[in-house]
């Protein structure tokens, strides 16, 4: 399977399309939804939770400063689409409540902490520099 995102500011709806490498075919396509408008998502990162080497979840952020988590653990493909009822995982801000995009790949690891059997640490920064203005450096 590969996966595919949606990653230019150009896109007004943003999504993960699942392919068959075989044979191309369109598995599964994931709609996230923000009432925010123009959006576009970062690459993914795939993740197999239970070790079973297949992928059970793939997160992405976007240029709305969300973190998305795709629950793909199924076997039935109908059961796939955006964890958390369609709301982000987690949403970037700033100390004025603006949102900061996550434009590069996410990264992931096992979580190890003291106690803990089971779970995911993920890892990614905030900003972008592919547009015009984002060079722009405002004055002190």
């Amino acid at each position: 399977m590969a996966v595919l995102a949606t990653n230019s500011a150009r896109f007004i709806e943003f999504c993960k399309f699942l392919i068959n490498i075989e044979t191309g075919a369109l598995i599964k396509k994931i709609e996230a939804e923000t009432a925010s408008g123009i959006n576009g998502l970062s690459s993914p990162i795939a993740v197999d939770s239970d070790n079973d080497k297949i992928v059970d979840y793939i997160y992405a952020g976007d240029l709305n400063g969300n973190l998305w988590k795709f629950d793909v653990s199924s076997s039935d493909t109908a059961n796939w689409g955006v964890a958390y009822s369609g709301s982000p995982l987690f949403v970037a801000t700033d100390s004025l409540a603006a949102t900061q995009p996550i434009t590069a790949k996410p990264a992931a690891g096992k979580a190890t902490a003291t106690g803990q059997t089971s779970g995911v640490m993920l890892y990614f920064g905030t900003g972008k520099y592919f547009e015009t203005d984002d060079n722009l450096v405002p004055t002190v």
